[in-house]
């Protein structure tokens, strides 16, 4: 009894480690649930059973202590279907932040005021300009719903994204869109491939973020 009460310890106290390191791997804070009393008591409460009267005493006590173990079973049983619960939540939303790079290669035009390559006047660019090749694959940022496949004067070959979280992405001067309007994408999954259709100096992405209806750098919210 003493062995088997140590196993169910040992046991209970790994799934104890084992949600922390899980909880601190995805970004998640420490459940606020009362926790329950250490279990490590127990196994010495058991050791001295047999000297504290008669064996009724002995299996009175070994029941409320093998209880005791039991509530704390399924205590552990409820906090890790609440971490389940979290993990896909937390999961869920980073797969909707657009911090994947839409397309590799150089960045030709940075997020902010520039000299129009056009008409050589100051305006406001409002994303990045990604060098590539015609008919490289381009990728969607983060889980979403396209919202716009169209052209556009300007932008040319355009897609839109929304990520919820307030987050839109911006895709344009494709040579083709391959998602349409009301689709759901995964992150990284092909959206359209690079072109240089619209107002633009040559095969490249226009590449730009919305949060909350403003535009701000994609270079704050991609990863490296």
């Amino acid at each position: 009894l003493q062995a088997k009460t140590r196993e169910m310890e040992e046991k209970l106290q790994s799934v104890d480690v084992l949600n922390k390191e899980v909880r601190a791997l995805v970004g998640l804070e420490e459940e606020n649930r009362g926790e329950a009393q250490p279990v490590l008591p127990v196994r010495r409460e058991v050791n001295n059973l047999s000297s504290r009267g008669g064996e009724s005493d002995f299996f009175d006590e070994l029941h409320g202590h093998l209880s005791f173990i039991e509530e704390r079973a399924e205590l552990q049983s409820l906090k890790l279907a609440e971490l389940k619960s979290d993990v896909q939540k937390q999961l869920d939303y980073l797969a909707h932040i657009p911090d994947l790079w839409p397309l590799k290669g150089k960045i030709t035009d940075s997020f902010g005021y520039r000299k129009s390559p056009f008409s050589r006047r100051r305006e406001f660019h409002s994303g990045i300009d990604i060098k590539g090749n015609r008919g490289d694959a381009v990728v969607a940022a983060a889980d979403g719903t396209v919202v716009l496949s169209e052209r556009k004067v300007v932008w040319g070959n355009l897609i839109v994204i929304n990520h919820g979280n307030g987050y839109k992405t911006y895709y344009a001067h494709n040579s083709k869109l391959v998602v349409q309007a009301g689709e759901k994408v995964k992150k990284g999954q092909m959206i359209a491939k690079v072109g240089s259709t619209g107002r633009s100096t040559g095969p490249h992405l226009h590449f730009g973020i919305e949060k909350n209806g403003e535009f701000i750098d994609p270079l704050t919210v991609l990863t490296d």
